[in-house]
C-alpha cells in the first residue's frame, strides 16, 4: 500500500494501458486515468466505460510457453481519502493494491510490476483462464478503509469518527501464473510462488472463471445532433458546443446532464463545479440569534442576496485533497451569483474529471469545514443526515495569469501546476 502525501510532485506517474484501435486496429496507447481513446492514425474518438469496474491484465514473459495460463486477480484502488479526527478532518491520497483470492502462497499486493510494465484490457482467448474474485468489492473497500483507519489514527493522533473516499478508481488487474514442474509461478516475474499443501494448488485451479472483455466503446458524436464531443482524455462528461448539450455515459449510453457557464472575460479558464442544495440534519447551519455557535459560516453562505437558499459548490475536477476542500470552502461561502446561461459559445473549458456522485461523498466533510472545532458537540456520520435535492454542472470565469488561474471576485488562486496534477489523480 502506498499513500502519497499531498505535496507530492506535479507529475504522478501514471500506469499505462496498450490497446488497438477498434476501428483500424492500429495500436493506441492511453493512460489509466484516460476515458477517451483518439487513435493516432484513422483519428477515430471513442469514450470507454465499463458496467462495474475495468479490468486490466499483465502480459507475460516471453520465454514462458506453457499452454494455459492462469489470470489471478488483484484489486486496484485510487482516490482521495477524507478523515474525521478529534482535531478536524484529515486527508490524503491513497493507491493501493490487494489479492483477491484467499490464498496465502500468493502475493498479497502488485508491488511495483504494474507500474514499470504496460497494462492490458483483460479480453478473453485461447489457453487463457481469468480467475473470479473470491473477495467482493465492498469487502476490499471495507479492508482498504480499515487500513486507512490505522494511518489516519497515527496522523490524527486519535479515535476517527468519519471516513470517506472521494473520486475513487476501483479495477481488477490480472497477473499471469502458469504451471511449470508441479509449481506456480508468477509469469512476469518467472519466479515460483512457495506453497505448502499441493491440495491449495489444486483448489487454485477448480476456481471459478470469470467472463472479461466487457469494455463499451462509445462514438464521441453528440446523440442530439451528431456533431463531435469536446472531452479530454481524462474527461467524465463530454460537451457538445454546436447544440450546447452535456452528456454522461451511464450503463453503456450517453445521458445528458443539465449545465450552466457562468459570464466571464476573454481570454478566462471555466472550472467546473457541481453546485448542490441539500438539506442538513443533524447540525444547524441557518441564520438565526447566534448563527456561529455551531458554524464558522458567512452570512452570505447562509443566506444569498437574492433571498434563495445558499447551495453547496464542490470541485467537478481533482485536485489534491486539502486543495479541494479548501475551494470547496471557499466557493461554497463565496456563493456565486454570476448571470449563468447554457451557452457554451467559444469558452476555454476545464475538463470534469470527478463525477457527481463522487463529489457528494465530500459534502458531509464540506459541511464539517465550517464546523468549529472549540464546538462542544459536532454530529457524528450516523447523526447528521445529507439529503441532495438536486445539482448541477456550472463552469465559473478564472483569471489567467502565468503560473495561476484565479477567480478575482472570490480571492481564489489555483495553481495550473495543481491542475494538471489532478488530472493523473
Amino acid at each position: 500500500m502506498a499513500t502519497r502525501p499531498i505535496d507530492a510532485p506535479h507529475e504522478p506517474p501514471g500506469w499505462q494501458v496498450e490497446d488497438q484501435c477498434p476501428q483500424c486496429g492500429a495500436p493506441c496507447l492511453l493512460e489509466e486515468t484516460d476515458r477517451l481513446l483518439v487513435c493516432p492514425y484513422c483519428k477515430t474518438r471513442l469514450h470507454l466505460s465499463a458496467p462495474d469496474f475495468f479490468e486490466y491484465c499483465l502480459p507475460p514473459r516471453g520465454s514462458l510457453s506453457e499452454t494455459e495460463i492462469l489470470q489471478v486477480p488483484y484489486w486496484r484502488f485510487r482516490g482521495l481519502t477524507f478523515s474525521r479526527g478529534p482535531e478536524g478532518v484529515h486527508c490524503g491520497i491513497v493507491d493501493t493494491s490487494l489479492a483477491a483470492l484467499h490464498h496465502t502462497f500468493l502475493r498479497p499486493s502488485l508491488g511495483l510490476k504494474a507500474q514499470v510494465l504496460r497494462l492490458r484490457f483483460a479480453k478473453a482467448g485461447t489457453g487463457v483462464k481469468f480467475l473470479r474474485p473470491d473477495l467482493p468489492m465492498e469487502t476490499a473497500l471495507q479492508r482498504i478503509q480499515g487500513q486507512q483507519d490505522l494511518v489516519a489514527r497515527v496522523t490524527a493522533a486519535g479515535p476517527i469518527c468519519d471516513q470517506a473516499f472521494v473520486g475513487e478508481t476501483m479495477s481488477v488487474i490480472y497477473v499471469p501464473h502458469v504451471f511449470r514442474r508441479d509449481s506456480l509461478y508468477d509469469a512476469v516475474l518467472e519466479r515460483p510462488l512457495h506453497c505448502d499443501r499441493a491440495g491449495e494448488l489444486q483448489e487454485l485451479l477448480a476456481h471459478g472463471e470469470r467472463q472479461v472483455g466487457k469494455v463499451s466503446f462509445l462514438s464521441a458524436l453528440c446523440p442530439d445532433c451528431g456533431w463531435d464531443l469536446e472531452a479530454e482524455r481524462e474527461s467524465t462528461i463530454l460537451l457538445c458546443r454546436n447544440c450546447d448539450s452535456a452528456w454522461d455515459a451511464v450503463h453503456g449510453a450517453f445521458q445528458r446532464r443539465p449545465f450552466r457557464l457562468a459570464q466571464g472575460k476573454e481570454g478566462d479558464l471555466y472550472l467546473p463545479f457541481w453546485r448542490f442544495r441539500a438539506d442538513i440534519q443533524g447540525i444547524d447551519l441557518r441564520c438565526g440569534p447566534d448563527p456561529g455557535r455551531f458554524v464558522n459560516l458567512s452570512h452570505a453562505a447562509q443566506q444569498r442576496k437574492d433571498g434563495n437558499e445558499a447551495c453547496w459548490w464542490i470541485p467537478a475536477f481533482k485536485v489534491r485533497p486539502d486543495l479541494f476542500l479548501k475551494v470547496a470552502r471557499r466557493m461554497t461561502v463565496f456563493q456565486p451569483e454570476e448571470p449563468l446561461q447554457a451557452h457554451l459559445g467559444g469558452a476555454s473549458l476545464h475538463p470534469v474529471t470527478l463525477p457527481a456522485a463522487e463529489a457528494q461523498e465530500a459534502l458531509r466533510f464540506l459541511v464539517l469545514q465550517f464546523a468549529a472545532p472549540r464546538s462542544p458537540a459536532l454530529p457524528g456520520p450516523k447523526e447528521m443526515d445529507i439529503k441532495t435535492l438536486d445539482f448541477q454542472l456550472v463552469f465559473l470565469p478564472f483569471v489567467q495569469t502565468g503560473s495561476e488561474v484565479i477567480q478575482e471576485k472570490a480571492r481564489l488562486g489555483i495553481h495550473r501546476n495543481a491542475l494538471q496534477y489532478g488530472r493523473k489523480l
